[in-house]
Parts: structure tokens; C-alpha cells; sequence
């Protein structure tokens, strides 16, 4: 068949606005649908599995091809930057995308909701459309009932259409949120307050009465003109304007026929051009016509190569209207004259004739590329589908081998072009069943497709990095010496202190482990020796030294750090070495880095800031590094296997302001909470410290477990301070972390996030401990518990 050459647009009378081809419409909606149909088929018979991974915001009650939304696409010459034009708004469509009789419509009113929700139930308010709306709520309403993200997913998936009112239409983009706005279901504005009225004439917006504020919304129109305003806003599609130069607008699906198609482009292309684009259709560049998975079908081409001369004359004279406005403020004269008045400048003749002949050029050169555009693409092969290249330059496979393209592969059609640097026009067969053919054109502007190349080109080019300048471990880490600060209690390593080896190991270098404390020769030095690692232990037996005490400990430290000329000192970020080594880096005049969770060089570290919501990386230039690190980020060292030397260290003997005087200790059968593999943990929702002893320790013993609490339930005196779990209190990392009653703040999260698994019990199903959780439990925990507790005895 030979190819037809078509026009894109129409232009009857010079002077009158661009009109849609409609037959170029209809050759676009037929090819888009048959496409979609037969696209669709071909899935099923490849395969009968559900998509789980498809985009599940229904657009329409039925599924499969028929719920396939068709939207055009307006490109604008200039950005929509009236703001009264982003106002959402709807287009009446002859054939209307809300039919299922199952709809089900959410009204979202303006305060108070009580005045819709009686005009609704009123008798005169038709019955068919008022069992349709499922649901009325009202603005305050809606922002303290949907206040979490899950609240809001399950409104948008119980209702198929939202109404809003449009009082409070642009209130709702931060509401309802990206859900909503992301999704095809964005409220729809409809107007339903009383219209104020004076002698039958409506009153102008600068002379209505201010309504007093406890009325400020509850004047609601009639019953039947509310009724016919939402049955009018259903047989509409709604207007979303952003300040951009593209806007998609549905105008129907998959099930529509092409007739059907066409009479809703028309309407909704009018509408644009006579209500939301600034200057109509001079202002509008291009048409296209794209399914959810298609390539953007031309209906209408409307760029530089469609301008004329009463268009650039246009311009032209309002560039001189702005020029002579410029050029008619008064200026103070700087001429040897010393006139006061500045001599507008002249053209001359030989100029204007210059500029008219410029003119006359550039019209002929875009008529010529226009001509080219609807010629060029006329290789059909009989009544096969068939997709066919236009004529392209010897250096165009060098071209596309720049963006990665195989020049050898062919393109199939409604495949994705990477280039805007082409366009696809369709033409129908002659008879009813004949194949559709495509052909591929040149672009109307070749500057699009330079731009576009470029763009893709350094998209494609990783960017360097502007990050600071890490060195990794080099040559030189075995000159590095790591002094690991070990904390004891009675003669043993407190287990917290094995993170802190395993971290230093990874600095490389020597590894020397530092204990302190009576008789730590016999006990905590010798069970350091037979740590695997270590090189050496250095051991000060002194009893002046077995609390911990920072006033006499840290003198100590820095007295062994500068005698043995450590690079790097390191502790655990345990309340031993959070009060020790701050006073170490201070002695030292350098800069400490505490709970560092990875190591990347010697000098560069990581660590959790924000409660853990960002990561800091922190590069160090002081000679020693002075480090506590988070005990649950690094794996504890074997404590067997191990043959270092121990040795005496420096004991300075400084006397201590600070005298120990006692302490009381809670004992307990159970588990350390910083090192047990599992740990129960209760919060304020136990209610009161009996609560809180009545259910939490029979469920941890239950499990073998420790016990932890929130920090509202330390202050709330549920629990001893040192049961507190979280940023102020311990980081713990079991195999298994059971809270009840803890809503998740972000101070507590920070402590137990790194468990391997998090199950919670709370009646809230909004609460924040469900987005960490692995396993979540809703419902009333003074029942649950005891009931968990029970199954886990037996």
C-alpha cells in the first residue's frame, strides 16, 4: 500500500486557532488500541502468573486490558506559571471514565462534615448516587485519622474516586501525600458551598460577606445542586497543572473504542486550550496520545516549524513596545553636549530590509524541514506490519554506538526510543483487518536530538566523586600500634570489651591490650593473653584502679599511650569507656571519635548520627586516634588460641581527688541485657511498675532471656536505669528482640535496630515499632502475654 502523506494540523483561515486532524486522531487511537489488545493476548499466552510486581492503584474496577488508562500528553512552548492555572480542576468528556456500578466514592469535605453528611441523607438528594458515596470525611478528620502511611494506603485502595471540596483542594497535596498524588485516584475538586446571592444575580467574590469563623465552612449548596455537581465532576476528567512545559491528562481506557476515544480527545483539548494554557493553542507545541507501556502516539505538531508571520510579527512588536519603554526613561546625559535628553537610535533602511530578509529565510527553511517531516518514511512491504528506518547519515551507526545502541538490531515497534530525535507516525490499512504500518521520521528539530545525546551521554558517565579523600590500608599499617582498653570487673573481661580487639585487628598493625586493676595479673591479664590477636598485654596491678575510676584512670592511659608511642587507642563505647576516653583524647589535645560501627583506613572512620538516620564518615589528621566503638558492629574476637606476652605497664601513681565509696548491684539468674542472644523488653504501655513485674519476667524466662525497657519506662520508674535500651542507654543486637508496649520512638530504635529479629506487641497498628518489625502483633498486650508466655512454658 503507499503511504498516504497527512498533515498533523490544520489552519483553514489564517488567522483562526489550530484545529485537531481528526482523522489523524482516529488513525492514532485505532493503532494505540489494537496495540495495547495485542500486546496484551501475547502476555497471556506467554504466561498465566500474576504480575506481583505491577502497579496495583486500579484504575477501574475491571482488570486485565480494559483497566489500561489512555492519556494525552500537552506540551506547552512556555512553563504554566499562573498559579490560579495549578489549581486542580476537571474537563466534562462526552463519554465518561466512571461507569462501573460498584463505584465507590470518597467526598472529602471542608469543616464541619456533619453539614455534607445531612445534605447526603437528605430525601431530595437522588438514591443512586448517594449509595455510591461509601464515605464523607471531613478535613480535621482526615488529618488526625490518617495520619501514618498505612491509615492512608488502605483509604486510597477501599474507595475507586476521591471528591474533594474545592475550598480545600490545595491543602490536601500535603495530607494525602505521595500515595494519592503518585497514583491515578487524586482528589477531584468539586463546588459545593451556597453560592451568595442578591436579587437572583450571583454576588462578585470582592463583595461577598466574610462568613464569621465558626461559619466559615458550613454553608453548603441544595441537595440537588450538590447532586448535580458530583454527577457532573464523574462524567469529568480531572486537570492536574504543575509549572512544567508537559501535562498528562486520562481521557479514557483500553475498553474505549477509537469513536469513543477521539470524542474525548476533542473535548479535552479544547478544554485546555480555552481554560488552563495561557494564550490557547499559540501556546501549545505538541499532542501525543500514550498508553502506561506505549510509545507517545502525534496527533497534532505544533513547534517552530509551525510558526508563521503573524506570529513573529507579534513578537517582534512586543519586543519593540518593550524596547521604546526602555528607551523612554528619563537618564542624565554623559555627551559633550550636555544635553539632557538621549537621541533614540535609528534604523536605518538597508537594516530593516536586512531583518525582513532574515525573516523570509527562516520561514522558507522551516517550511522545507516541514515538507521533509510529513514526506519522509514510504518503505511498506504489502499488508505486513512492518517498522522502517528513515534515510540516516554514513556516521549515524557511529552515533548510536556513542549512546550504546546496536545499529544491527532492529527496533520493534512502540519500543521506548532513547533519542526524542524521531517520530512515529501510523497509517491504517485500507480495508477492515489490515495491519497498521509504522514509519520512523526525522525530528522536527535537530537541535532536540544534539541536547538529548548529550543529556544521555552524561547520564551514562559515573561523575566523580566529591567525597573526602580516603585512603584505604596501605604498606604502612604495620607500623601502626593499637592499644585496646579492656574493661574488667572481679578478675573478668567483660565481654563488651572482645568488639573493641576484633575492631582494633582491622586497623592492622600491632594489637596491644591494656588491663588494669589488683591481682589482674593472675586473672584478667591472663585470660587476655589466650585472646587470639593480640601481640602483647600490658598489666598495671593496682587496686586504685579497679572501679574504672576516670580521674586516676585516664592519667594512667596517656602515661602508657606516650611511653609505648600507640597511633590508636581504642574501647568499647560502654559506659566504662564513654567516661574514660573522652578525658584520655582531652590529656592527648586531639579530637575523639566515638561509636564508630566500620573502619575504612586507618584514619577514616564511620559512625551513626541522627539516632542512626544518617552516617557520618570522619577522617582524622591527629597523630593518635582515640576511638570507642559500638560493641554490636563488630563480631567478638575468640577468646582461645591466643599466646601474647603479658608485661608490666606504667603506673604514674598519681593521686586521686575521687575516693570509691560502694555500690549495689542488682543480681539476676539471667543473661547480661549488652551480651544475651535474647532480650525481652517493656515499655510505658505496661502502665505501672507492678504491670511491668507481673508479665515481663516470667516471658523472659520463659525465652532465657534479659530484660530491657524504653527510656519511658525507666523514667516512668518501671525499671532500673540500667535495663534502659536505646541512644542514652544500651545498644543491644540479639537473635531475637520481643518489645510490648514500646511505640518505637527513634531515640529507642537506635539502640536495637541491628537485631536479627524484632518482633512487637502493641494494640496500635500505627505505631512506629511495625516498620522495624519483623513480626508484629496486634492487640491488647495485657492478654497477649500472658497468653505468649503460656505457649512458650509448654
Amino acid at each position: 500500500m503507499a503511504v498516504t502523506s497527512g498533515v498533523l494540523t490544520i489552519k483553514p483561515v489564517s488567522g483562526t486557532p489550530y484545529q485537531l486532524n481528526n482523522d489523524q486522531v482516529t488513525r492514532a487511537s485505532s493503532a494505540l488500541l489494537r496495540h495495547i489488545k495485542t500486546e496484551e493476548e501475547r502476555k497471556a499466552l506467554e504466561s498465566t502468573k500474576k504480575d506481583l510486581l505491577a502497579n496495583n492503584d486500579d484504575e477501574d474496577d475491571t482488570d486485565g486490558v480494559d483497566a489500561t488508562p489512555i492519556w494525552l500528553v500537552l506540551t506547552t512552548k512556555k512553563h504554566i506559571v499562573d498559579k490560579n492555572r495549578l489549581k486542580p480542576g476537571k474537563i466534562v468528556v462526552p463519554h465518561s471514565l466512571n461507569t462501573s456500578p460498584s463505584l465507590s466514592i470518597c467526598l472529602i469535605a471542608a469543616d464541619p462534615q456533619r453539614a455534607v453528611k445531612d445534605v447526603i441523607a437528605n430525601p431530595q438528594f437522588p438514591t443512586n448516587l448517594s449509595s455510591r458515596i461509601t464515605k464523607v470525611i471531613g478535613y480535621t478528620k482526615l488529618k488526625t485519622k490518617y495520619k501514618s502511611f498505612e491509615s492512608r494506603r488502605r483509604l486510597l485502595s477501599e474507595h475507586d474516586v476521591f471528591l474533594a471540596d474545592d475550598r480545600i483542594i490545595m491543602r490536601l497535596v500535603q495530607t494525602l501525600g505521595k500515595i494519592f498524588y503518585k497514583s491515578s485516584k487524586r482528589p477531584i475538586p468539586i463546588r459545593i458551598a451556597e453560592v451568595q446571592k442578591v436579587g437572583g444575580k450571583k454576588v462578585k467574590k470582592e463583595d461577598r460577606k466574610r462568613p464569621a469563623s465558626d461559619e466559615m465552612y458550613s454553608a453548603v449548596a441544595l441537595p440537588a445542586v450538590v447532586a448535580k455537581e458530583i454527577e457532573k465532576t464523574l462524567s469529568s476528567v480531572p486537570v492536574h497543572l504543575a509549572s512544567a512545559a508537559t501535562t498528562s491528562v486520562r481521557v479514557g481506557s483500553a475498553n474505549f473504542t477509537p469513536e469513543k476515544l477521539v470524542e474525548n480527545v476533542e473535548a479535552v483539548v479544547q478544554g485546555m486550550a480555552e481554560k488552563y494554557v495561557s494564550k490557547g493553542w499559540r501556546n501549545i507545541k505538541a499532542l501525543h496520545l500514550k498508553g502506561a507501556n506505549t510509545m507517545a502516539m502525534p496527533i497534532w505538531l505544533a513547534s517552530e516549524l509551525w510558526v508563521d508571520e503573524g506570529d513573529v510579527r507579534e513578537d517582534e512588536d512586543s519586543m519593540i513596545l518593550e524596547g521604546s519603554k526602555e528607551m523612554n526613561k528619563k537618564r542624565k546625559s554623559v555627551g559633550k553636549s550636555g544635553s539632557m535628553e538621549s537621541k533614540k537610535p535609528k534604523i536605518s533602511e538597508k537594516e530593516d530590509n536586512e531583518d525582513d530578509e532574515l525573516i523570509a529565510s527562516r520561514k522558507a527553511k522551516l517550511q522545507a524541514q516541514k515538507a521533509r517531516a510529513l514526506s519522509d518514511g514510504d518503505n511498506v512491504n504489502g499488508n505486513k506490519t512492518t517498522l522502517t528506518k528513515a534515510p540516516e547519515s554514513p556516521d549515524s551507526n557511529k552515533r548510536k554506538r556513542r549512546i550504546g545502541e546496536d545499529p544491527e538490531i532492529g527496533i520493534s515497534p512502540f519500543r521506548p526510543l532513547i533519542l526524542p530525535s524521531k517520530f512515529l507516525l501510523c497509517e491504517p490499512g485500507g480495508g477492515k483487518g489490515e495491519d497498521i504500518h509504522f514509519y520512523l521520521t526525522p525530528s522536527y528539530s535537530a537541535m532536540n536530538s544534539v541536547i538529548a545525546r548529550h543529556s544521555i551521554l552524561r547520564a551514562t558517565t559515573p561523575l566523580r566523586s566529591q567525597s573526602i579523600h580516603r585512603s584505604q590500608l596501605s604498606a604502612l599499617s604495620r607500623l601502626l600500634s593499637t592499644l585496646a582498653v579492656l574493661e574488667q570487673r572481679d578478675g573478668k573481661i567483660q565481654g563488651s570489651s572482645l568488639s573493641a580487639i576484633t575492631a582494633a585487628q582491622k586497623l592492622g598493625g600491632s594489637v596491644t591490650a591494656f588491663v588494669a586493676g589488683g591481682g589482674v595479673k593472675n586473672g584478667a591479664a591472663a585470660e587476655a593473653s589466650k585472646i587470639k590477636g593480640l601481640d602483647k598485654v600490658l598489666a598495671v596491678d593496682n587496686a586504685a584502679y579497679d572501679k574504672g575510676l576516670p580521674e586516676n584512670y585516664a592519667p594512667l592511659l596517656v602515661e602508657n599511650i606516650k611511653k609505648e608511642g600507640f597511633t590508636h587507642v581504642i574501647a568499647s563505647h560502654s559506659a566504662f569507656g564513654k567516661n574514660i576516653l573522652p578525658r584520655v583524647a582531652a590529656l592527648l589535645d586531639v579530637q575523639q571519635i566515638s561509636d564508630i560501627t566500620a573502619i575504612e583506613s586507618e584514619d577514616t572512620f564511620v559512625r551513626p548520627i541522627y539516632a542512626g538516620n544518617a552516617i557520618l564518615t570522619v577522617q582524622s589528621t591527629d597523630p593518635v586516634k582515640v576511638l570507642t566503638v559500638r560493641g554490636t558492629a563488630f563480631q567478638a574476637g575468640e577468646t582461645t588460641g591466643g599466646t601474647a606476652e603479658v608485661i608490666d605497664g606504667a603506673d604514674p601513681k598519681v593521686p586521686s581527688p575521687t575516693e570509691w565509696v560502694s555500690e549495689d548491684l542488682a543480681k539476676s539468674d539471667r543473661p547480661d541485657l549488652g551480651t544475651a542472644s535474647r532480650v525481652v523488653s517493656g515499655g510505658r504501655g505496661l502502665k505501672s511498675k507492678e504491670e511491668f513485674d507481673r508479665l515481663m519476667p516470667p516471658l523472659a524466662d520463659a525465652l532465657g532471656a534479659a530484660i530491657g525497657a524504653s527510656r519511658a519506662a525507666v523514667d516512668s520508674g518501671f525499671a532500673d536505669n540500667s535495663l534502659q535500651v536505646g541512644q542514652t542507654g544500651k545498644n543491644v543486637a540479639p537473635e531475637l528482640y520481643l518489645c510490648a508496649g514500646i511505640s518505637g520512638a527513634i531515640q529507642h530504635l537506635a539502640g536495637m535496630k541491628d537485631s536479627k529479629v524484632i518482633a512487637a506487641i502493641n494494640k496500635d497498628p500505627d505505631a512506629p515499632i511495625f516498620q522495624v518489625a519483623d513480626v508484629g502483633l496486634v492487640g491488647d498486650l495485657f492478654e497477649k502475654v500472658p497468653e505468649l508466655t503460656e505457649k512458650l512454658k509448654k
